[in-house]
């Protein structure tokens, strides 16, 4: 089992496409950034989970113009990445456990 499942341009298809029912997203994502409750929206969880990896440093901690936090798009896309290839290898490994192998 290869350990990406996910790429970097299938995660950030799966952003764009959730994007489209969240209006504050297209405003953000045309200035190439995204904030931490609308990247929790996108990722389906809770934006206190984006807030704890910021807090951890695995996200960096960056305002905008406005003092509002804020994550480049291109960071929010790889750490898309790198959750949902968790995801989907935590899934691969329950498929393969009930198939028996």
């Amino acid at each position: 089992m290869t350990d990406e499942l996910v790429t970097f341009e299938e995660a950030e298809k799966t952003l764009l496409e959730r994007g489209e029912r969240i209006m504050r997203f297209r405003a953000q994502y045309d200035e190439g950034i995204v904030n931490p409750v609308v990247l929790a929206a996108l990722l389906k969880v809770r934006p206190q989970m984006i807030y704890n990896y910021i807090k951890q440093g695995k996200l960096p901690e960056q305002y905008n113009e406005t003092q509002k936090m804020v994550i480049p798009w291109a960071t929010a896309v790889e750490f898309a990445r790198a959750y949902l290839n968790r995801k989907a290898t935590k899934a691969a490994k329950i498929a393969a456990e009930l198939q028996g192998e």
